[in-house]
């Protein structure tokens, strides 16, 4: 069994004109349901699903309301952290999806994130 740390933060990012909230929980989404070229085969679908469901366990941990402005959010709300726990198989798959993953966006909590998986 392997442990993935989830942790939220704000960060400035050029790209979005502004700070932004950025969760490893909505990272890891991004990277899980990232659409590879050539689409999925029923196999790589369900290890992605088995995952995601994992994943989805710890949704109420990083609620973000998008109509709130990032300073209403209390100091202790970046404070937060869970993790999840994966099975050396569907960690081992995750760490190539991370190693996989292009972004639109340059912060320095997803370099954070990726250096995890390494």
């Amino acid at each position: 069994m392997k442990t993935v740390k989830l942790t939220i933060a704000k960060e400035y990012v050029a790209q979005a004109g502004g700070e932004v909230i950025l969760s490893t929980y909505e990272l890891l989404k991004m990277v899980i349901n990232y659409p590879k070229e050539g689409g999925y085969k029923v196999e790589e679908m369900m290890e992605r699903l088995r995952v995601l469901n994992i994943v989805e366990t710890k949704k109420n941990a990083f609620k973000i309301d998008e109509k709130k402005k990032i300073e209403d959010y209390p100091k202790e709300f970046f404070d937060t952290t869970e993790s999840i726990k994966l099975e050396d198989a569907d960690y081992d798959k995750l760490k190539e999806w991370v190693k996989n993953m292009k972004w639109g966006i340059m912060a320095n909590f997803i370099v954070k994130f990726h250096d995890q998986f390494k």
